[in-house]
């Protein structure tokens, strides 16, 4: 047996994340954590409580009377798993292991099922791949909303986000709309976007890296603020220290503040244009000279225009797909002569000149 007290035959009947003792000959099975020594500084793995005993000739035998959960959903998370493992390790650098695997685990939940609400997370974990695999891993409603609790009062959230945004280049910025009906939740409110949503909500601002289209940061804003209202403070909270990024945007950011200050720091953008800008209305005049390119992709073969005008060291770029325009031309003269409503010959001489820009 070596150094073990416990034969290799019977440490192979426990479950995962467990601990075995032998007891007057009987072999008797106990959770375990991590804990730190705050003096030291070190780990070091505590037993917790009894959950059951093995039995070397019918194995592991649980304390709860109640058989419990025997078929799990293990396809689905094995696949997370094996797709952002990598994750889990970045979250042990900043988290303890027990801790990190219960983030891991909340969010591999979140993105098998969409959102759900925390009190509803521990049934969908009992029945995951995790609860199988590592039954010492507590997750209850009080467990997670203290575990996020302290995630939301400390900075390790901050440094988290500072370390993946250290190892990005390429970083998309976008607004995404959450709708709340919660009576406590003052980021809540109406906004423009309601006569769409048909509720209060709230938006996430949210940074992604573009080669691993990971999200690197993520800042709830108020409802009501506009996308580029927001930028603002978003990017001084997450990005003021990084230099030499390139941030692609949509036009929902635009402003000349937000673009002076991205490149206050030696970053670059890459953002719509808006058509009040003095150099959108240089490179769209039918007068400069253009040039074409052909495009194939997906089986599709597009004819291009191109043409771009450098100055104050700023570049547009123009394309418009020839192929696409024709045909929204064509769409837009087809419902004309129906008589459709919304459609009228003065929208459409204003609209036509744009017809496949991109």
């Amino acid at each position: 047996m070596g150094k073990y007290s416990v034969p290799e035959e019977i440490r192979k009947m426990k479950p995962k994340g467990t601990n075995i003792k032998v007891v007057d000959g009987k072999y008797y099975v106990y959770t375990h954590e991590q804990a730190k020594n705050e003096e030291t500084g070190k780990w070091k793995t505590l037993s917790g409580h009894i959950i059951g005993k093995i039995d070397p000739q019918v194995g592991f035998i649980s304390n709860d009377e109640n058989l419990g959960i025997s078929c799990f959903d293990y396809g689905e998370y094995l696949l997370l798993s094996s797709i952002a493992g990598e994750e889990f390790y970045k979250l042990c650098s900043f988290f303890n292991r027990d801790d990190a695997l219960k983030i891991f685990a909340i969010s591999c939940i979140y993105v098998s099922n969409n959102y759900i609400g925390v009190k509803a997370i521990e049934d969908y974990y009992e029945k995951s791949l995790f609860a199988h695999d590592y039954p010492s891993i507590k997750v209850s409603y009080k467990r997670i909303s203290s575990l996020l609790e302290s995630i939301g009062r400390s900075d390790i959230k901050d440094r988290y986000q500072s370390s993946l945004i250290n190892e990005s280049e390429e970083v998309a910025i976008d607004g995404h709309v959450i709708t709340s009906e919660s009576d406590n939740n003052n980021l809540s409110s109406f906004g423009f976007k309601t006569a769409k949503t048909g509720s209060s909500y709230l938006n996430f601002v949210l940074a992604l890296d573009v080669n691993s289209n990971m999200p690197i940061a993520i800042e709830a804003v108020p409802g009501y603020q506009m996308d580029k209202a927001s930028f603002k403070d978003f990017y001084e909270a997450k990005f003021n220290n990084f230099k030499d990024k390139i941030f692609l945007m949509d036009a929902g950011f635009y402003s000349e503040d937000n673009l002076s200050l991205i490149a206050s720091n030696h970053n670059s953008y890459v953002i719509p244009a808006s058509k009040n800008y003095l150099l959108y209305k240089e490179v769209t005049n039918k007068n400069n000279k253009c040039n074409n390119f052909i495009y194939k992709a997906n089986g599709k073969v597009d004819s291009i225009e191109y043409k771009e005008i450098v100055k104050d060291n700023k570049k547009v770029i123009y394309f418009k797909n020839l192929s696409e325009a024709a045909k929204l031309d064509a769409e837009y003269l087809t419902h004309l002569d129906n008589g459709d409503k919304g459609y009228s010959l003065d929208r459409y001489n204003e609209l036509k000149d744009e017809f496949g820009v991109i």
